[in-house]
């Protein structure tokens, strides 16, 4: 019931959880898990388990839960895997950073470890699930951030996930079994057993398959899981005597991809049984004739076995039949010979049972029947029933149709009469075959009438006797017709042209011809299909095709028609033909627009090519008549352009509204046919919008106006008016002056201006400075002059004129005087006489001598006279007071400094050729910027004018014809055209016009003669006779081609229109016509022309000879003569007789004929018979026409034997190639010999083998064929054992021939035998396992190693191929296969794989025979991984004391090599270097160079040192290193206990008695280092009187004491008792006495021996200061002495109210139960300085958040101890190493010195310090509670969480930055410093910069003053016991001796921190360069300064405390700089 919550792996069993578990939800399940087999019956089993749901912890729940779940797979290679805190952001906010982690010891495995700051998990090593498949360990997380470390546990369960990293393995690579190949199927023959390392369950699991090397069905199947190979189907070794097997083993993960394979090579050998019987191979049936000779061979009797051994050795016997004994059978050889003579009167029939026995156990036999026939004589000729047989048959019938059937008869009997019927050779007789048996003749083939329509056959029969007998007979054969020809068309082209537009006419002649006859032969013509709109016609007959009405291309442009033509004959037959019609084009349609009307507008500032428009037309015709170009006619005036091809129109001159504003045009869209062209015109206007461009222009500027006295007011006075030629608000004036009136007002729309007051004349004349002003955006102004004139004013100065005029040229050199203007006033003013230029000169053109009045020209650029051609200035002439102005106009003069701008620099032209003179062209078109006759142009063609076929018109531009143009002579030109202005000098430019000349069609196409044509009178038709040849000058010209009406071509020719070649359509007669003249028309739809075509009909032979007789017979004696006449043939022609010619076809080498008169004669004196008493041979008669016609007959020559001849062999020499594995008995050769004798006597031949045998592997029999005729002898060479080629690969056998005459004669033939290799022997390797090596690096395509088989066997049979079947499942090899060199394809790793095992199979090419080896590869390591450390620093922490052999940690790094690359050595190198050359001794140290173990030298002392530095290095083998820096923190135990400097304190009570009022103080010391060293202080006893400060020791009367003194004791005293002890629990401690005098003494007293005490401390102050600088300064040489320093900032955040309010520590608690923020407070009159009480708080939170701090604990720089051991141990290490926290890797210290510094969360504002500092928290006061509870503290330190009374503003925020980085900060000097530092925040991003400030620091030395400073300073201290409320008095302290100066306490002194003054919020100190030394304010003199050590220094660093009464007189600080790290720009720091 709870599978919502788990769920479980049914193959491993793992349960996980599928949802959040919440303990409130559920505690605890309980749930039954079982398991079940996969047997049958399944069997079961269960197991009950408990889980408890463990609940989060409040408030610790840093961790996202308590135990953590991981699955990770175990070939992941070492890395960060998971990290235990939710987030870095988390980590800083809550628990500012001081979380530490680390595992378990106990759980530690080598398989994980942790990173103890950030929490991060690393896998440190390889997992491996067969190994350990789960993990679980614990993680220890500390958490410093609580006065108390709190830790937490959290479990980590990992599951290492399987992963298929196993592959299969087998046992053996190759093995080799055997099976008998009888047993039944599904018999077990093998086991193959893998194994698998993996763990889990799929990726073990293995599955089998295999893969058959052998062709055909694999009779083995395997199964896949249990790996049983078991047959599937019966064996046969006969057939497969073995079977080649790769068995491949894979697992079986859920990856396909990811699934391993290994495979091994099975050889199964089937073996023999004796499972055959022989079999009989020779036939049962033998003949014999009755008069063989005894012991003749009658049959041999061949049986084979196909078993092996004596399983298939066969023997033979007679079982029945022989019982006269009459045959003998040998028992080895099966020759069956005969034993006496035959009579076929007697038996003409012998049947005998043959047996064939194997040697088998048991053994096997088979039996055979044998008929052996003995054969008669022969006598009888057999006679046809019929001398001549007519028949017919079909055409197209199948092979085998019957024809006729033809009889004989023969009066023999037995075998003599048996007839045989066969056709004679002749013509056409293979078209036919005969039955021999039964006589019926049927085709052979499929006939066809129209090749040949008769045949005629001659037949004989012959009888079987010997010598046989025979006769012939005729048949005539007539073929019928059937419709077996489908029309053909005779087909030129499939393609057609029509133009469009044209009348109804005839395209085109469809022609077809049938082959057959009569109606079958008939055809007709019809459209079927594509006839679109009915456009063509076909007449039915003649097949011409003819349009119905004009085309038109543009509605229909293509036609496909399909034409059938159809037979007459039944059922007809058809062809279609698919004509592709396609319609040309006319230019018909001109180009049109959308609309003829466009309006667009543009602005008039557009850029020159600003796109106006886009033209697009549209013309419906195709190519180039369907292409439009365009082109702008002259109203364009050379505004705008046109792109020709896409129509685009643009500006191509800047316009000018003013000038023009609106264009109208016309465009022109011209198709571009070659042929007349058509166009249409679109009207365009472009309307150009306004801009405001112009200025406004005064009607009158400067504008004088004259008024007289008694000018009334308010009424109008003057009218200025202005023009703006602008248009819209663009144009819209406003006018105002420029400076307010008050005398004078104006209509800023009309421009009146009206005179408010009237002044009196001594003011005028008034200058007023005008502003016209359009409306546009942006606006244009421009600045008038108004003189208001009165009468009777007086004129001081004028000038001589009035209007100035100047010259100069646009190009002028500055300087260039130009005119100088002369004004007139009296003497006194003439010297202070000045002019300036009041307007016109804005670009600052023009410069005025404002002494002399001289005009010179200043920016001459600026002077261009195609911008302006004027220059208009107002001058004016001021003196004391009085003024003039006169005007001056420059003008430019212009010079030639713009040379002619085309438009375009190439321009595209056509015209036709053909063109009248001064056809227009082109108009070209350039401007000139320059005005006059420099920008007056004029056009020339410099070159390119071939035959001076164009002009240009001079002005316009416009080019013209200046002849007539002609295509065929020029097709283009390119012309350069030149643009010359008429300056001086003349400037010019070039373009580039290129003329495309069109072609016209004004050639007539031109007739080609050519010979007449010659074509056969038989040629069929569709054959083509000729092409016609046609040529035309013209372009593209398309010629309709036609016969004329008038020619004679009948129907016989058909020509194609479009191509020229004329085809015959109809069959020829040469006896009908000989000659044809056919004549042509050709055109090209203007012109035709005509030509003449001969066709000449050749005559055919078509009669052939024929002979007097079909068959010719002759009997001749065997003894004549050479030359002997024996017969004589003669032939007939219809034609002619004179030219037929006879020979002999067969080659004969007895006869010959005469070709002339057809005598045949005899040329060989032996004749060559063929042991028969004829020979037949045909004779050819030709007619030697064309074609040549023959005729054929057959002559038969009968010959009377006499034995005068030997018998010959057929052939002299066999050369004879046989395979070796021949089967025994086989017959190899079958030879015969000719004898020219006949009878048989003279033929009878036994054959031997005289020579060449001695092996006896051949033997020759002698026999006959009886079923030729006669019965042919002939030998056969029958093999007797078997051929091996590698035993003897040749044989030469002599065969001796003799025959039986008398004498007989012999002779002798050579059979050369040559054995052929069969593939019986498999290659053999040279090795049967290689070795090499390789190294992983080892670049891909290398050679690897080379593997060699040879093969007894030749040829290619002998070819190996060689393959890899097993081992290289993963490619990383390629074996070429011809030449078994092994290369590497992929890459190999040695980590991966450092061995493959590869069998390689050599194979002949047929894959019959196999042998393999094996390779061995081995993979050597390449050091391709380098040694890595998982954390690039590392910590350990140690305590210490520990003994010297003690492992204080292990470092261990990862090399990926597997090989000895991988084995690591350890060394320490160097320890860590930082500035100044300073070290800490690495000496202390050793490391196990294999383990990785650190040992230390000597036993570690905290006090000594608490942090150390090392550089560790691993080194592989292979030199490559890696290195770590580790840091060994130094835990401290408390070894002290506290020693208090006196063992009782007697303190007196003031009189005045009241709360908080201080009454003394105790002071102890401890001599541990860290938090050990760290004193706290309580009281023994409570006391509801007095309380004690927890770190500074002061003790406070908290409640006024009784004033009855029967309360107290006798001795008026109480006792109090304090514990001293440190903030850790069940610490040591120490206790003192402390004794209160209450009794109530007076005030003098007490005054009086602080006097005396204070008097005392001064001196031995003094002292002790002169001691303290004498060691500062062997300090200071010590410290330069040093080389090295480690130094590293600590990442801390430090929050007193985060601490307080978090912890959860009870005695933490105690003294801040109500200390929520820290605020100023009122402290009783002598009370001790108190700015080290924050000290002990924030200790203690160290405390709390490191256990093993590197402070020196007792912030003692109090220094209120009586001997501080401690700070003598400081001295003798003034540097020591701090331990890491679980935070940093790096961290800044500074020497223990017992002052308050960074490390010890104090510091004097840390590059990323925030701060929350407000008005309200210095003015804040706060009440102590009761108890031991701390004082307030001055200054506010938070981060993150702040103080709930603290107001967090940004803008506070930035001030108080400002001001803590640069500025002094002051306390005032009556007020306790609370907080001795403020808490630093290091940033993560600080960590590769935080040493920098501190070497800064540590850079710095002491400067020491004058000691009268010193004195000074102690001067001023204020007496403590003195108070004012309200007023700051000075305090005496009872501190003494003297402040220290140098940086390290000694026993006894206390350190008196500086009184420091507060500055209020808002008051900022000069700036001053940054330095960690404090220095004065600038109002103090150095003198009077104490000079602090950079330890002290920290304690002056304070933040802004602020006071809000502030003595003036008393100001005593130093001057802070910023903080004491330097500062990086890039440091974030927030306050």
């Amino acid at each position: 019931d709870h599978s919502e919550h788990f769920k479980i792996d049914a193959n491993s069993g793992e349960i996980r959880t599928t949802t959040v578990l919440s303990y409130d939800y559920r505690p605890s399940y309980r749930m039954t898990v079982t398991a079940t087999d996969q047997g049958v019956p399944p069997l079961q089993g269960q197991a009950v388990l408990n889980i408890q749901v463990i609940p989060l912890s409040k408030g610790r729940a840093i961790m996202s839960q308590n135990i953590r779940h991981l699955v990770i797979p175990e070939n992941l290679k070492p890395a960060k895997i998971m990290s235990l805190i939710k987030s870095p952001d988390h980590l800083q906010q809550h628990h500012n950073g001081k979380l530490h982690f680390s595992i378990v010891a106990d759980d530690k495995n080598g398989h994980f470890e942790i990173d103890s700051s950030t929490g991060d998990l690393f896998l440190s090593k390889e997992l491996d699930y067969e190994m350990t498949s789960h993990y679980l360990f614990r993680v220890i997380t500390t958490d410093h951030s609580k006065n108390l470390a709190l830790s937490s546990t959290v479990f980590l369960s990992i599951d290492v996930e399987d992963q298929n990293d196993h592959s299969p393995s087998f046992q053996d690579e190759f093995i080799v079994i055997s099976i008998e190949e009888n047993v039944p199927i599904g018999t077990l023959v093998y086991v193959f057993n893998a194994k698998d390392g993996d763990g889990s369950f799929l990726n073990s699991r293995i599955q089998y398959y295999i893969e058959s090397h052998n062709s055909g069905m694999n009779p083995f199947l395997i199964h896949p899981s249990f790996g049983t190979l078991v047959t599937v189907s019966p064996l046969d070794r006969e057939s497969i005597p073995t079977v080649i097997l790769t068995v491949t083993a894979s697992d079986q993960a859920v990856n396909v991809t990811d699934r391993r394979l290994r495979s091994l090579t099975a050889q199964i050998v089937i073996l023999d049984v004796n499972d055959h019987n022989p079999t009989f191979m020779s036939f049962p049936i033998a003949h014999v004739k009755e008069d063989v000779t005894v012991g003749s061979l009658v049959h041999h009797i061949i049986a084979h076995d196909p078993d092996e051994g004596r399983n298939g050795k066969v023997t033979y016997s007679i079982l029945s039949g022989n019982e006269n004994m009459a045959f003998m059978l040998d028992e080895s050889s099966g020759l069956l010979t005969t034993t006496c003579p035959l009579d076929y009167e007697m038996k003409t029939q012998h049947i005998l049972i043959v047996l064939a026995l194997d040697d088998g156990t048991p053994a096997l036999s088979s039996s055979q029947t044998l008929t052996i026939t003995v054969l008669d004589v022969n006598d009888e000729a057999p006679v046809f029933k019929q001398h001549l047989y007519e028949a017919s048959v079909k055409e197209n019938q199948n092979p085998g149709e019957f024809v006729t059937r033809v009889e004989a008869l023969d009066r023999d009997s037995g075998v003599n009469s048996k007839l045989q019927f066969e056709i004679m050779p002749g013509a056409s007789f293979g078209s036919f075959e005969i039955n021999s048996d039964t006589g019926e003749v049927v085709t052979t083939t499929m006939l066809d009438r129209e090749i040949q329509e008769v045949f005629t056959l001659r037949v004989l029969v012959r009888d079987g006797g010997f010598p046989s007998l025979s006769s012939t007979t005729t048949i005539l054969c007539t073929v019928e017709d059937e419709n077996d020809h489908a029309p053909e068309f005779i087909v030129s082209s499939y393609d057609i042209e029509v133009l469009e537009n044209q009348e109804p006419e005839v395209v085109y002649t469809v022609l077809a011809s049938d082959m057959d006859a009569g109606n079958n032969r008939a055809v007709e013509y019809h459209i079927i299909d594509g006839n679109t709109d009915e456009y063509f016609a076909i007449n039915e007959m003649s097949g011409e095709l003819s349009t119905t009405r004009s085309l038109d291309r543009e509605q229909v442009s293509n036609f496909t028609l399909a034409i059938l033509c159809s037979d007459l004959g039944d059922p007809p037959r058809s062809s279609v033909i698919h004509l592709q019609v396609r319609v040309l084009d006319a230019n018909d349609h001109s180009p049109s627009f959308p609309t003829l009307y466009y309006q667009f507008s543009v602005r008039e500032d557009a850029e020159v090519g600003t796109v106006v428009l886009v033209l697009s037309a549209v013309d419906k015709d195709e190519g180039l008549n369907g292409q439009t170009e365009y082109f702008l006619t002259d109203e364009a005036s050379g505004a705008f352009t046109i792109d020709p091809m896409s129509g685009t129109l643009r500006t191509s001159n800047t316009l000018d509204r003013e000038a023009r504003s609106q264009h109208t045009f016309s465009a022109v869209a011209r198709d571009c046919s070659i042929q007349g062209s058509r166009s249409t015109t679109v009207i365009i206007k472009v309307c150009v919008t306004d801009v405001n461009d112009n200025d406004p222009v005064l009607e009158q500027n400067p504008f004088d106006v004259f008024l007289s006295p008694q000018s009334p007011t308010n009424r109008t006075t003057v009218i200025v008016r202005a023009d703006d030629p602008d248009l819209g608000p663009n144009g819209t004036v406003i006018f105002s002056f420029a400076e307010t009136q008050s005398m004078f007002s104006i209509d800023k729309h009309t421009g009146e201006i009206q005179f408010q007051q009237n002044p009196s004349s001594e003011y005028f004349p008034i200058w007023l400075q005008l502003k016209v002003t359009d409306q546009g955006v942006p606006a244009r102004t421009t600045t008038g002059l108004l003189v208001i004139h009165m009468e009777g004013e007086d004129v001081k100065i004028s000038f001589s004129h009035h209007l100035y005029k100047g010259l100069v040229t646009e190009n002028c050199e500055a300087g260039t005087s130009i005119v100088t203007v002369k004004a007139f006033a009296p003497d006194s003013v003439q010297d202070s006489l000045k002019y300036s230029i009041f307007s016109g000169n804005e670009d600052g053109v023009l410069s005025l001598c404002s002494k002399s009045g001289q005009l010179t020209v200043k920016e001459p650029k600026f002077l261009d006279f195609e911008v302006r051609n004027e220059v208009q200035l107002i001058v004016l002439a001021e003196s004391s007071g009085h003024r003039a102005y006169c005007k001056v106009a420059v003008l430019i003069q212009d010079e030639n400094d713009n040379s002619p701008c085309f438009e375009q620099s190439v321009y595209q032209a056509s015209v036709s050729e053909g063109e009248f003179y001064n056809a227009r062209v082109i108009q070209v078109f350039a401007t000139d910027l320059d005005s006059g006759l420099n920008g007056l142009i004029e056009y020339s063609i410099l070159s390119g004018n071939q035959e001076e076929a164009f002009q240009i018109d001079a002005l316009s531009g416009v080019i013209t014809t200046k002849a007539i143009l002609d295509y065929e002579l020029t097709s283009s030109y390119s012309l350069i055209v030149q643009a010359t202005d008429k300056g001086m000098p003349r400037l010019s430019n070039t373009t580039i016009i290129k003329v495309q000349v069109t072609d016209i069609n004004d050639n007539a196409p031109a007739f080609l003669p050519s010979e007449a044509v010659e074509i056969a009178e038989d040629s069929l038709p569709g054959v083509i006779v000729t092409h016609v040849s046609v040529h035309d000058v013209d372009l593209n010209s398309a010629f309709i081609f036609s016969f004329a009406k008038e020619s004679n071509s009948g129907t016989k020719f058909a020509i194609d229109q479009n191509t020229g070649v004329v085809v015959l359509v109809k069959t020829l007669d040469f006896e009908e016509v000989t000659e044809y003249k056919l004549l042509i028309q050709i055109s090209d739809s203007v012109h035709r022309t005509e030509g003449a075509l001969v066709v000449r009909v050749l005559d055919v032979n078509d009669n052939p000879p024929v002979f007097s007789r079909d068959f010719y017979q002759v009997t001749v004696p065997e003894s004549i003569p050479v030359g002997y006449s024996v017969l004589i043939v003669s032939a007939t022609d219809l034609e002619s007789n004179e030219n037929i010619s006879y020979r002999i076809i067969s080659s004969s080498k007895e006869f010959s004929i005469d070709p002339k008169n057809g005598t045949i004669f005899t040329i060989s004196p032996i004749l060559l018979l063929d042991k028969i008493s004829t020979t037949q041979f045909l004779v050819e008669a030709s007619d030697g026409g064309n074609p040549d016609l023959r005729a054929l007959t057959l002559v038969e020559i009968g010959i009377q034997d006499m034995n005068n001849y030997a018998p010959e062999f057929t052939v002299k020499s066999y050369n004879l190639s046989l395979s070796e594995d021949a089967l025994i008995g086989s017959t190899l050769v079958t030879f015969s010999n000719i004898d020219h004798d006949w009878t048989h006597e003279n033929t009878y031949v036994e054959y031997s083998i005289i020579s060449g045998n001695l092996q006896n592997n051949f033997h020759v029999e002698t026999n006959f064929i009886h079923s030729e005729y006669p019965y042919k002898q002939v030998g056969y060479l029958v093999l007797l054992h078997s051929l091996d080629r590698e035993a003897s690969a040749n044989h030469e056998l002599v065969i001796l021939a003799s025959d039986s005459g008398c004498p007989p004669l012999s002779s002798t033939a050579v059979i050369s035998i040559q054995v052929l290799d069969v593939n019986d022997n498999p290659p053999n390797f040279s090795n049967l396992s290689y070795h090499t090596h390789v190294k992983e690096s080892t670049p891909l395509g290398s050679h690897i190693t080379v593997v060699s088989a040879n093969d007894r066997d030749t040829g290619s049979h002998a070819e190996i191929v060689y393959y890899i079947i097993s081992g290289n499942e993963k490619g990383h090899f390629y074996l070429e296969e011809n030449t078994g060199v092994l290369y590497l394809v992929k890459p190999l790793d040695y980590e991966e794989m450092a061995k493959f095992t590869l069998t390689v199979q050599a194979s002949d090419a047929e894959k019959k025979h196999f042998s393999f080896a094996v390779v061995f590869v081995n993979v050597l390591d390449d050091n391709d991984h380098a040694p890595q450390f998982m954390f690039s620093s590392f910590s350990c922490i140690v305590p210490e004391n520990l003994p010297i052999s003690s492992t204080i940690c292990s470092i261990n790094a990862l090399d990926f090599d597997a090989g000895p690359y991988g084995e690591l050595t350890y060394s320490i190198i160097s320890p860590c270097f930082l500035t100044h050359g300073m070290s800490y001794d690495h000496d202390l140290f050793l490391i196990d160079p294999l383990t990785g173990d650190i040992h230390a030298k000597q036993i570690l002392d905290y006090e000594n040192g608490n942090k150390y530095c090392l550089t560790v290095q691993a080194k592989d083998k292979g030199d490559a290193t890696a290195s770590l820096v580790v840091w060994v923190d130094i835990e401290g135990i408390d070894e002290f206990e506290p020693i208090f400097t006196q063992d009782q304190y007697f303190f007196t009570l003031p009189e005045k008695n009241k709360d908080r009022q201080l009454i003394g103080r105790v002071e102890a010391s401890d001599a541990d280092a860290g938090i050990d060293g760290v004193i706290r202080y309580s009281l023994g006893t409570s006391s509801p009187f007095f309380s004690v400060n927890k770190t500074n020791g002061n003790i406070y009367l908290i409640r006024a004491l009784p004033l009855i003194k029967s309360q107290l004791n006798k001795e008026d005293t109480m006792e109090i008792k304090i514990i001293a002890h440190s903030p850790k629990p069940d610490s040591k401690f120490a206790s003192c006495t402390v004794f209160v005098n209450v009794s109530f003494s007076s005030e003098g007293t007490p005054l009086a021996v602080f006097a005396s005490s204070f008097s005392i401390s001064l001196v031995v102050s003094f002292l002790v200061f002169l001691m303290l600088i004498c060691l500062l300064l062997v300090l200071i040489l010590r410290h330069k002495q040093k080389d090295t320093i480690n130094n590293y900032e600590e990442k801390k955040t430090s929050s007193l109210d985060m601490d307080l309010r978090m912890t959860r520590d009870a005695s933490v608690l105690k003294a801040f139960q109500k200390t929520d923020d820290c605020s100023n407070e009122v402290v009783p009159v002598d009370a001790t300085p108190e700015w080290l009480s924050l000290i002990s708080i924030i200790e203690k939170d160290i405390v709390n958040w490191y256990r093993h701090s590197n402070s020196s604990g007792h912030c003692s720089v109090e220094g209120e101890t009586a001997e501080d051991k401690e700070i003598q141990r400081i001295n003798e290490h003034p540097y020591r190493k701090g331990s890491d926290s679980a935070l940093s890797d790096r961290e800044s210290r500074v020497p223990d010195s017992g002052i308050p510094r960074d490390s010890d969360q104090l510091s004097c504002l840390s590059g990323e310090t925030e701060v929350m500092v407000t008005a309200e928290t210095a003015e804040a006061s706060q009440t102590f509670g009761e108890g031991d509870q701390g004082e307030g503290c001055s200054t506010t330190c938070a981060q993150n969480n702040v103080l709930p009374q603290t107001v967090q503003k940004r803008e506070a925020k930035e001030s108080i930055l400002a001001d803590v980085r640069k500025e002094s900060v002051f306390i005032s000097g009556d007020q306790e410093v609370r907080c001795a530092a403020l808490s630093t925040q290091t940033t993560s991003d600080h960590d590769g910069r935080g040493n920098y400030h501190w070497n800064y620091l540590f850079s710095w030395e002491p400067k020491f003053q004058p000691l009268a400073s010193v004195f000074n300073d102690i001067a001023k201290l204020k007496e403590e016991h003195l108070h004012m409320a309200g007023i700051p008095k000075e305090k005496k302290s009872f501190v003494f001796p003297p402040p220290l100066i140098t940086a390290v306490a000694q026993p006894g002194i206390k350190a008196v921190p500086p009184r420091i003054p507060a500055v209020t919020l808002g008051q900022v100190p000069p700036k001053h360069p940054r330095s960690p030394i404090p220095y004065h304010l600038g109002s103090l003199p150095e003198a009077m300064t104490p000079s602090f050590s950079p330890s002290l220094s920290l304690l002056t660093m304070q933040p802004p405390a602020l006071s809000p009464l502030l003595s003036e007189g008393e100001l005593l600080g130093t001057h802070i700089n910023g903080t004491c790290h330097e500062l990086k720009t890039e440091d974030e720091v927030q306050i």
